[in-house]
Formats: structure tokens, sequence, C-alpha cells
């Protein structure tokens, strides 16, 4: 084995591929791209922040197809709500609101701030954050999930949450009372009363046009004027009819979001039994029935109805509906805070629910006075002639389908204006949370920029270490020394068995474990690497202390007994004796006690639980160990042992500790070196060289110990219990992988 100097070392290095040598480095690559990463991050930081904090609104899919009018549903209106006046001066009302920022305990609003300098009049104040608002809202819409996402961009994170929130409430608010999901039953089921009374249309108007035809009488002018009359005001009756029906649809809708909101205590809201409000919800329908029946007896002009209401007296219909709002309110903070989350939401329901019920005594009182007047014009239809009465009947049938037709396509014509100005259902609504990170400026541009600048320099960098350094690092770097590689063997990590005495011997040849493949080569090299001369004594050295040798050589032992060779395993590290703790066996009697005439070779061999495996341990010895190693009783030791054994395995020292360690394993047949990926120099390597040529030795070659490679490990090497591999962790950190200082 020919050694070569430092500068032929790198020389050699500078040949190998680049990527290579770089992923020898790969670790100080990776700790300059993050430290230039820190660097572009600081310097981010300097720069003003923005932060956006964003909610998720998710609609109803049925709810966001349209009804009645053809197309594809989108969220085209939701989007243009969000973005509307409306919503913004509601946003920016709730904002200088000192009342509901006292109710939400805030009071970092720095957009406040700024509209209190710029005028002292709250109508300022909420024009001049609308329009701010506009250019902090960020809308994008997902239409293929029915999702829009809302972000509010601000220099203070908990202000853009607080917004987004506030965004989130009011929208949730409007779509509370004004959802599709409302509309859609009250369309339906006017859509199904159109099909049924056009059905009802045809058959009357074929039933009049026949009995027209087949009898020879004609009605009156009179007599059409008092059918006309009699058709509109049934047709009256029967549309005001369905009102009712549709108003009890809504209203159900109501109740129910009311009940989810305030279970248990709904009742009470639905119900309000507050002789008050109830005193104002009368006199309030009563105007309003009075205006609607005033208009239908256009066409009764001769009818006066009997109004019982119009004793009271004239009534200011903005105070009374003041008043009612007012009324209701307290009822409603009677049974909820107003410090509570839903209680703005509540408090709709509850005025929208009333509003529905008064116009259900509108309705009733409506239909009290159309059939009062139907009541007077059927004195006058019966005088009809009998002849003529199935004429007049099959007259007043299609008058009256006709009639009512009219007003449910007018409903219809009104109901798709409505379904325009209706938006979806909210199914649901992720709240913004405040921002932990800014989004600008933009740091994913200034970390890629920064981390291009540390990967180019990382790799400049690297690559100068690679080759100036003179650590080995993997078996490529030994074979530019002109070293024979035998083996590699991987790390072994703490929770798994040091030893491969758990291996059974037909593991062997299949395993996917590297350290079982590693020691199987190592066999190989062993059985099969010296076929010109007989190999019996093996000495396992390295240049300097903890490199691992004491446990590749107890493994190497391990393996060649589970292939069926008679082996002993000898320590003779005198001075760091290690494998009575790594078997777990009493380190005496020792092979000093025998050199020394203490014991007999009998007693000092201790057979092991592996079979074929034969242990002699050592002690450490307080003298120079050199003066036994060299000793004529410790070469004819030798020679004895060899005569028992197919194999002798020599756990040395290190070739540091005494140069008489080379003298020791010039009387063994072969030398086998033990070098550490990452620990081991060039330099250390080179003194060892140095010292087998003053011996005229020459190691058969070496193995790299703890080499970082990914290991698949085989069933017999499973993880130990936590407890035991912590345990096993710390001795072992502190026997074999202690740093050296």
């Amino acid at each position: 084995m020919t050694a070569i100097s430092p500068y032929a070392y790198r020389t050699e290095k500078k040949k190998f591929p680049a990527w290579k040598i770089l992923l020898k480095r790969k670790w100080t690559i990776l700790l300059i791209f993050f430290i230039f990463l820190l660097l572009a991050a600081a310097l981010t930081l300097v720069e003003t922040k923005l932060y956006k904090a964003e909610i998720a609104i998710n609609f109803n899919y049925e709810s966001v197809q349209r009804f009645l009018v053809p197309g594809i549903g989108n969220l085209s209106r939701e989007e243009a709500l969000i973005q509307s006046d409306e919503i913004l001066r509601k946003v920016a009302a709730k904002i200088v609101s000192k009342k509901y920022l006292n109710k939400q305990n805030t009071n970092f609003i720095p957009l406040l701030q700024e509209a209190e300098k710029v005028s002292f009049e709250k109508r300022n104040q909420i024009e001049y954050i609308a329009q701010k608002l506009k250019s902090m809202l960020e809308v994008n819409v997902d239409n293929a999930n029915n999702i829009i996402y809302l972000s509010v961009v601000s220099p203070d994170p908990r202000e853009s949450a607080f917004i987004a929130n506030l965004f989130a409430d009011q929208i949730y608010q409007i779509a509370l009372i004004n959802n599709k999901n409302i509309f859609f039953p009250v369309a339906k089921f006017m859509k199904d009363q159109k099909q049924e009374k056009l059905d009802e249309l045809q058959k009357s108007k074929l039933e009049y046009q026949k009995i027209k035809d087949a009898e020879n009488v004609e009605l009156s002018p009179s007599e059409q004027i008092l059918i006309e009359k009699l058709s509109e005001l049934e047709s009256e009756l029967e549309f005001t009819d369905m009102q009712i029906k549709m108003n009890e649809l809504v209203l159900k809708n109501y109740e129910e979001e009311l009940k989810k909101l305030l279970p248990g205590k709904a009742t009470l809201l639905i119900e309000l039994d507050d002789e008050d409000i109830l005193l104002i919800q009368d006199k309030i329908a009563k105007v309003h029935a009075e205006a609607k029946i005033k208009e239908v007896m256009k066409i009764y002009p001769d009818f006066v109805p009997t109004l019982a209401w119009e004793e009271t007296g004239p009534v200011n219909i903005d105070s009374l509906k003041k008043i009612l709002q007012f009324k209701i309110s307290g009822t409603v903070q009677k049974l909820i805070k107003p410090a509570d989350v839903n209680y703005e939401k509540i408090l709709e329901l509850t005025k929208q629910i009333q509003k529905l019920k008064l116009k259900s005594m509108e309705y009733d009182l409506i239909q009290s006075i159309i059939y009062d007047a139907l009541t007077e014009l059927e004195n006058g239809y019966s005088a009809i002639n009998y002849s003529k009465l199935r004429l007049a009947q099959a007259m007043r049938n299609y008058k009256f389908y006709q009639k009512l037709n009219t007003k449910i396509d007018k409903y219809l014509t009104r109901l798709e204006k409505t379904e325009e100005n209706t938006i979806a259902k909210i199914e649901f609504i992720s709240k913004a949370k405040v921002p932990d990170t800014f989004f600008k400026p933009d740091i994913r541009l200034h970390l890629i920029i920064g981390g291009l600048l540390g990967l180019i320099a990382g790799i400049l960098i690297a690559y100068r270490l690679s080759i100036v350094s003179t650590h080995i690092q993997d078996t490529e770097d030994l074979e530019i020394l002109n070293y024979k590689i035998i083996a590699s063997v991987p790390h072994i990590e703490p929770d798994y068995p040091l030893l491969l005495e758990g291996i059974h011997p037909t593991d062997y040849e299949n395993s996917e474990d590297e350290l079982v493949k590693s020691f199987q080569k190592i066999y190989a090299y062993v059985k099969y690497g010296f076929l010109d001369k007989k190999i019996k004594t093996i000495g396992i050295s390295s240049a300097v202390r903890n490199e691992g040798k004491s446990l590749v050589a107890a493994n190497i032992a391990i393996t060649l007994a589970h292939h069926n060779h008679k082996v002993l395993l000898v320590d003779a590290n005198l001075k760091y004796p290690v494998l009575s703790k790594l078997f777990k066996i009493n380190a005496k009697p020792s092979l000093a006690h025998y050199l020394f005439r203490k014991e007999t070779l009998e007693n000092v061999i201790r057979h092991s639980k592996i079979n074929n495996l034969d242990i002699i341990t050592g002690i450490e010895f307080p003298q120079d160990p050199s003066v036994v190693l060299t000793s004529e009783r410790f070469k004819k030791f030798v020679d004895k042992v060899s005569g028992n054994y197919d194999y002798v395995i020599f756990d040395c020292l290190d070739l540091t500790s005494t140069d008489k360690v080379a003298y020791m394993l010039g009387l063994l047949d072969e030398i086998i070196m033990v070098a550490r990926s990452n620990l081991s120099t060039f330099t250390e390597l080179k003194k060892a060289d140095e010292i087998f040529s003053e011996y005229d030795l020459t190691p058969s070659g070496f193995i790299l110990n703890d080499l970082a490679v990914k290991n698949k490990k085989s069933p017999a090497r499973k993880p130990q219990p936590a407890g035991l591999a912590k345990t096993k962790l710390i001795n072992n950190s502190k026997r074999f992988i202690k740093k050296r200082t």
C-alpha cells in the first residue's frame, strides 16, 4: 500500500465528479442556503407590512341556481352585494359606532382614527371609511364550489381580521333575511298554482263556449257587469288566500332560523304576548288593509265597507312603526344581551317574523271586507233568470280563472325581479383569524432570490471546502488514498441493537438490512478473499480511538459464527476493553489473567449464547500494554488458540495509543483497519500508514464505519422499548461514539 501526500490527495479529489463532491457537503450547502434565506427574511421585515385576513363564504348549491329566470346560476349577485355601497356603508357605520366597538371590546381601529382626523361628523366619517374599504377589499369567486373568498388588507393585523368579520356578519345577516332558500318555496308554490289555474282556465273557457253555443240565451249588459264584479272580487279573495299561504311559508323559514339561533326561547319572540305590541300591530294592519280595500273596491263604488276601526281617529303610521320596532327591540333585549354575538341576527329575524304576522293580520281583514262585498253582490246574482243561470255560472267561472291567472302572472313577474335581488343561502362562513404573518412585501419572492443566491454561494463554498478538507467521508476518499475497501458499515440508530446476535443465520442471504448486508460482504471477503493462503487470525484495529472497531470486530465474529465457523473473539484492547460490556458478561477472568498466569486458558474462554462463538474478555491494564502484547507468551497464546478455532478475531488497540500494536498485529495472519465516516482524517490514516511501514506491514483493507445510508431494517432487528433505547443511547454515546477532543 502506497500512501500519497496531502497535495496529491486534494488533486485526486478534484478529478471526482462535482456532484459527488458536493453531495458530501450537502449540509454545508444547506446551512449557507438557510443563512441567505434568513438574510432575505430580515431585509423583508424592515419594510412596511400589510396583513390580509380572509373569510370564506360557502353558499348553498341549490340556492345558487336560478329558479324562475332561465340561465346557469353563479355568484355574480353575491359578489356585487359584497362590494356594494350598501354593505360598505353598513360596515363603516359599525366601525364608527362607539357603542358597537365597546360591545366588541375593540379599540384598535386605525381606520377610525384616520376618519376622526378628517371630520368630526359621523356621516363624513362613514363616507370616508366606506371609500377606504373599497381599496382594502379583495374578492375572489369560486363558482365551481360556490365559495366567495373575501379578504381585507391592512397594516394592522387585528384591524384586518376585525373588518373581515364585520363583512361576514353583515353579509350573513342579509342572507338570513333575503336568501333564495326562502324565495324558492314561494316561487314553486306560485308556479304550481299558475299551472293548476291555467288548466282550470282552459277547461272553464271551453265549458263557457260550449254552453254559449248550445243555449239560445244572452246575458244582459247589467248582468255581465255584475259577473265581472263578482269574478274580480272572487279572484282577489283567492289570490289573497295564496298570499297568506306564501306568507306562512316564509314565516316558517324565519321561525326555524330563529329556533336555531335561540333554542328554547325562540317561541317567546315568535308569539310576543305583549298587549302594547299587539295593539300597535292591530292599528297598523287596519290602516294597511283600508288602503288595499279602497283600491280593490274601485270596481264596486256602490259598496260601502264597514270599517270598525275608523272610530279610533287618524293614525300616524310612521310613528306607530317606530314605536313597534322599539317595543320589539326591548322584548328581545329581555331575553338576550346586546353583547351576544347573535343579538343582531335574532333581532332582525324577530322583526321580520312580526312583520309577516302583521301582514297576515292585514290579509285577514282584507278577506273579511271582500267577503262582505261578495255577499252583497250575491243578492243581485240570485235574481238572474233561471234560464240564464247555467250560462252565467260558466261565464263567472271563466272570468274568475281569467282574472286570477292575470294576478298570478303579474306576481310571478315581480318574483322574477325579486329573484334577481335575493342571494344564495349561506351554508357556512369561516371567520377570519388575526393573521400571524404579512403578505406584503412578498416574502416568497425575497426568499426565492435569497435562496438562489444562498444555493450558489453554498455550492461554491462547499466545493472549496470539500477539496481542502482532509476528513474521510465515504469509500471514494479511501480509494483516493490507495486503500483497499472491504466494506462500509452503516450508522446504527440508537434504538436498534448494536450486535447481530438476534439475526438468524438464514437471514443473511436475502436480507435488505444494510447492516446485515455489510457484514455478509465482510464474511465473503474473509472466507474467499485469501485463496493463496490460510487465514485464521485477524486483527481489527484503527488509526485512533472511537472509530467503532470493537463493534465491527464483534459483529464480524458473530457473522462468522452464524455461518457455522468456530470462532474465538479476543478483547486485546488492554487500554479500553469493551467486549464484556457489549456482550453483557463479566470481564474477569480476562486475557490479562491468562497472560500473567493467574488463570488457565480454559477458564478465560467464555462460551457465548451464540452458537460457535467463544469470547475472551479484557480488562484495563494499568501499565504499558505493549509489555504484554510484545511478550513471548502472547505469541504462544496466538499460536495456541489459532489451532483450536476456525477463526480468531482480535479486537486490538488503535495504532496511535501505542505503536507496539503494530508488532502484535504482525503476529496475526491479516489486519483489517476501521475508519469512521466524517471523523477519521487523512492525517491520522497517514500516521497509521507510517507505523505500518516501520514494521513492514500492509493491512488487508479498510472497513468504513458509521456511514450515513438509508437502511431498511430486518424483522429480527426491531426497535428497543423507549426506556431501554434511551439508556443504550446514553451508554453507547459515552463508550463508543463520543467526540474526540
